[in-house]
């Protein structure tokens, strides 16, 4: 199979070329084809079906998603013009984060090809307002003027287009010193388990929502389908928590971190920035997964988008960090990111293969 070919091939090159802009640009052209070409999918008969009716009202569909689509049939688009086009648009706007903080990005993009990528080109509804909500994200990280109203807004246009999105605001959290951020997160994420397990939680969400997302999200608790999704979690909060020591201890033993002063590019400061950020923002899973118990498919959603975020930090310390970090060290965490990545990708991926992976990559239209 072609599409499976250039898929496994790409990424390798990614891995290995993980700093060329060329082979990075490749890899976004690849990621645009096969979700844009893409001709078959769990979701894609009933939207396409919304869409060539120009359905406006009905379940699943908000206000800021029809906005998109009434840009298309401005224009005469068909419903995978239209996928193509708006693919474009959310994969551009993750490819100028990643761009933004590191220059390794074709590593992290083909990690993320990986994984999650072909549950993105399934939920693209969830990953067009995902995207939005990961680049709003860079107003918290350089925290210039009026950044809290520019991150407000850039959550409010990802929460229009699907109110999952809201949930990103958890992420705030990135703008406090870290061990606040791991008090409030982990308080945040008893109080949210008390209040799921209680069923006070459904009983308050309940009003809010329709008779349909009532049911679909509210009428069960996965307790034990969420297990593994939570040791992931916490393997990934684990790992940057002690990435973060590491480097810390490391650059202030050196005197790396005070005395580098006015030589520092702006660059290389606003790198430093996305680890500061993040090293506090990765908490924020934790009382995410609180929610993965009321509906593990639609609540695991932002924590599966937000691996993108966790590439780049880890991207960041094995390459832009690694001399803050001995030999021994970088072993130990690449063996450590390797054990995660293959644990998480059996729970994730490997029980859709067929359904999502294999038929995505049989059904797209550049690969026929």
């Amino acid at each position: 199979m072609m599409s499976a070919f250039v898929t496994v091939v790409m990424s390798l090159v990614g891995l290995v070329k993980k700093n060329s802009q060329i082979v990075a640009v490749c890899l976004l052209i690849l990621l645009w084809i096969l979700m844009g070409f893409n001709t078959k999918n769990a979701d894609y008969t009933f939207y396409e079906l919304y869409y060539e009716l120009r359905v406006i009202d009905v379940f699943g569909l908000n206000i800021g998603y029809v906005f998109t689509e009434q840009i298309a049939w401005l224009f005469g688009l068909d419903f995978m013009q239209y996928r193509c086009l708006f693919g474009a648009v959310a994969l551009a706007l993750l490819y100028a984060f990643v761009r933004r903080y590191t220059d390794y990005t074709a590593a992290v993009l083909s990690l993320y090809l990986l994984m999650p990528f072909f549950y993105d080109v399934v939920q693209f509804k969830f990953f067009l307002a995902a995207a939005v909500a990961i680049y709003a994200m860079h107003f918290l990280i350089d925290g210039k003027r009026y950044w809290v109203a520019k991150a407000a807004i850039g959550i409010a246009v990802a929460s229009s287009i699907h109110p999952a999105a809201l949930l990103f605001c958890f992420f705030g959290v990135g703008k406090m010193q870290r061990d606040t951020a791991a008090i409030v997160s982990i308080v945040a994420m008893v109080i949210l388990l008390f209040l799921v397990y209680s069923g006070i939680a459904q009983g308050l969400f309940i009003q809010q929502v329709d008779s349909v997302k009532a049911a679909l999200y509210f009428s069960k608790l996965g307790r034990f389908g969420f297990i593994p999704y939570l040791i992931s979690v916490v393997f990934i909060v684990a790992m940057v928590y002690l990435m973060s020591n590491e480097i810390e201890k490391n650059e202030t033993a050196s005197g790396i971190m005070r005395d580098a002063g006015e030589s520092q590019t702006a660059t290389i400061r606003q790198k430093n920035e996305y680890l500061v950020f993040f090293e506090s923002a990765v908490f924020a899973l934790l009382p995410l997964s609180a929610f993965m118990i009321l509906s593990l498919q639609d609540f695991y959603r932002p924590i599966r988008s937000a691996l993108i975020l966790f590439y780049i930090f880890f991207v960041i310390v094995q390459t832009e960090k690694k001399s803050a970090l001995s030999r021994q060290t970088r072993v130990i965490i690449q063996i450590s990111f390797f054990l995660w990545f293959a644990f998480t990708f059996f729970f994730v991926i490997v029980n859709v293969w067929d359904l999502v992976v294999i038929t995505e990559l049989n059904n797209n239209l550049v690969f026929r």
